[in-house]
């Protein structure tokens, strides 16, 4: 079984999407520290060709308490005209705007819950099971932090691999998983891109560019624009973007 835990954050990229799809267990990481300033609350939209940031108001903010701890401020109207108003014209608003209403309609204020409802809604209108589970509901890992913590998590699901993002290359090691029995991989996005109205295309909005400018379907596809890597492999591509961007 392949596992991945994360973060809940509220609508985030495509990325996060790919990765949940990549695996068979997702586990929302709720139970660590909340980063102020980070992309649990918070991601970009287009709007009128360029990234536009929409920002959900946390009460009493403090990354000395646990993302499960913090409360979203409602109404959420505002954020919701700004969506219409950016999105109006586009060819699936009709269908995916009720969808984003549905997590933002103010029932729910627990951030973490948020976010998990903004990667449910998703793979609900997509027609994917995604088997999920909360690390504050497990056992076993709360005292420990880091690689120590990923890997009581795994154990206890029972997951014989492990996937993370990429950007987390150098968090983990590959023979400590394999000494536990788990093997340990990257995921990797792939470049992509897809019409955005007449605007030049604008990589790495929220979820709900994706959603408004794409069909179900070409949604499906672009969950599986990504590579999973072993962690020699994603250190050579790692290497080969930082050479080419200083090229």
């Amino acid at each position: 079984m392949r596992a991945a835990i994360m973060q809940p954050y509220l609508f985030p990229y495509l990325g996060y999407y790919q990765l949940a799809f990549a695996v068979d267990r997702w586990v929302f990481h709720d139970d660590v520290m909340y980063i102020k300033q980070g992309y649990i609350n918070r991601n970009y939209i287009l709007l009128n060709g360029a990234a536009c940031r929409f920002s959900i108001p946390i009460r009493a903010q403090s990354d000395s308490r646990p993302i499960n701890e913090h409360h979203a401020i409602p109404p959420f109207d505002k954020i919701l005209r700004v969506i219409s108003q950016a999105y109006a014209k586009a060819p699936h608003f009709a269908q995916v705007f009720p969808l984003v209403e549905s997590v933002l309609d103010g029932g729910e204020t627990n951030i973490a819950r948020m976010g998990g409802a903004s990667l449910h809604v998703v793979f609900d209108y997509l027609g994917i099971a995604l088997p999920t589970s909360w690390a504050s509901s497990m056992t076993g890992h709360r005292q420990l932090k880091g690689q120590d913590r990923v890997l009581a998590i795994c154990e206890s699901l029972g997951a014989k691999e492990y996937v993370n993002p990429i950007g987390g290359l150098e968090l983990y090691r590959e023979d400590t998983f394999a000494s536990r029995g788990i093997r340990l991989r990257f995921h990797r996005m792939r470049r992509v891109s897809y019409r955005q109205g007449d605007f030049p295309f604008v990589p790495n909005l929220s979820i709900i560019d994706v959603r408004m400018h794409n069909d179900p379907d070409v949604v499906r596809k672009l969950l599986g624009e990504c590579d999973l890597l072993d962690q020699v492999t994603a250190r050579l591509s790692v290497d080969r973007a930082l050479h080419s961007v200083g090229s």
